[in-house]
């Protein structure tokens, strides 16, 4: 099924969570339910906080294309507690 593999990003850090990546097949229904507050719990406790955010990126493909159309950082990159 085609749809859009979108990339929020959130104006003001929740804990350890900088963005949000989804995917739909109708993403300005999809916004919508995000600024909303529902539609994923991790967007919901964003608008219950009041954390603004904004669409950063999007790419076409269907669900199966969301992983390839992610730039893939190495393990090795990361430590234990963040990066290192």
């Amino acid at each position: 099924m085609a749809g859009t593999v979108y990339l929020i990003h959130f104006n003001t850090p929740l804990s350890h969570a900088r963005h949000y990546l989804g995917w739909t097949s109708n993403l300005k229904r999809r916004l919508a339910e995000h600024q909303a507050g529902s539609g994923a719990r991790l967007m919901a406790v964003v608008a219950q906080q009041g954390i603004t955010w904004r669409l950063a990126r999007t790419w076409k493909g269907g669900r199966a294309s969301a992983p390839s159309a992610i730039p893939k950082t190495s393990e090795a990159s990361f430590s234990k507690g963040g990066r290192s």
